[in-house]
Order: C-alpha cells, then structure tokens, then sequence
C-alpha cells in the first residue's frame, strides 16, 4: 500500500469532519499520532502533515481541504483534481466549487472560474464571499462593471464583510470617484475595528 504526505489546513476543518475530531484540543503531537501522523514544524500555523493510505484519505471533505494545501503550496494540478473530485462526491458543494474557481483565476483561466464561481452562486445563492470572489476576478480581468455589481450584491448580503468594500474601493478609484473610494475604504477599515470578519 502506498503512502502519501497529506497537508491539512486545519482552519478549514469543521467539527463535523472526521479528521478534526482527534485535533480539538489544537494541534499537538499527541493528537497528530492518533491520526497516523505528525506534526510539520514548517506548518506551525495549524497546518498538520498526515501520512496514510489512498485508500483511507477519501472523502469530500477530505479532498477539498488537501486541494486547499495543494493549491497554497501553487501545484494547481493537484488542486484542481481534489475539487474535481469533491465535486463528483458532492454535486451540490458550493464551497468545492468556489475553491476551484480560485485555482482557476490563480492558472489564468477565467472562462472555467467564471462558471464556477456562478455555479457555487446558484448553489449558495446567499454567500456574499463568493460573490465578492467573483467580483475580485472581475476586477483583475478589467471587467468593472460586473466586477461592482458582484461587489454591492456581497455588501447587500453582509455588511460586515470588509473585503467587498475594499474592492469596491479599488475600482471607484480607478473611475475617478475618489470620495466614493475613500467612503469604502473608512467603511471596510470601520468593520474591521470592530471586528467583523
């Protein structure tokens, strides 16, 4: 059987998900060796290395957060199967959609993050973070228009999400609103002092 190194960002993981349940107590080695494996001292974030079986590292969940390790160490290939294969697993994942469509906008590839990102918008219709993801591809495509619209959809869903400002921000200043910009950024900057998200 072989053995694979799996990277774990255990700040995506849920208490629902079966490989958070031995970490509650935060990363330790201890718990790490309950999991059959160990702790990366390059990872001291939260970031657990774990050595098992293909045939014991499945699941969706499973797959999207090692996507997510894949895609933050830039092997985008790899990503992108772990997603496809949440996908597959979990037709109706909005998350696993919307993470795919950010290693496709990272690999250029904006027509595939665009039907991505609108498919995870259909399935989670309410997820101002992706509309606001949408919206920042947009805007780094030069598409402002739309790249506005998703922005103030993710504001009118939640208000306390300072990112959607800052975007907005952004692409004010470029059209010349520089009061509008600097409204958006106090806003944003507000939001955070106070703690939102």
């Amino acid at each position: 059987m072989r053995k694979q190194l799996h990277l774990i960002d255990l700040g995506k993981l849920r208490k629902h998900d079966r490989s958070y349940r031995g970490l509650r107590g935060g990363v330790k080695f201890g718990a790490a060796r309950r999991l059959g494996g160990l702790v990366a001292p390059e990872y001291s974030t939260g970031v657990v290395a774990r050595i098992e079986s293909d045939r014991e590292f499945q699941g969706k969940v499973d797959c999207n957060n090692r996507g997510l390790a894949y895609s933050k160490e830039g092997q985008y290939d790899k990503a992108l199967l772990d997603f496809g294969s949440a996908i597959s697993m979990s037709p109706d994942d909005a998350i696993a959609f919307n993470n795919r469509a950010g290693v496709f906008y990272k690999k250029r590839e904006y027509v595939n993050a665009v039907t991505d990102y609108s498919t995870a918008i259909h399935l989670a219709p309410n997820s101002a973070a992706t509309y606001n993801n949408r919206g920042y591809m947009y805007s780094g495509k030069g598409e402002f228009d739309k790249a506005m619209s998703d922005y103030n959809t993710a504001i009118r869903l939640d208000q306390n999400f300072p990112n959607p400002y800052r975007g907005r921000a952004l692409i004010r200043q470029k059209m010349g609103d520089v009061k509008g910009s600097e409204e958006d950024l106090q806003t944003a900057a507000r939001i955070e002092k106070k703690g939102g998200r």
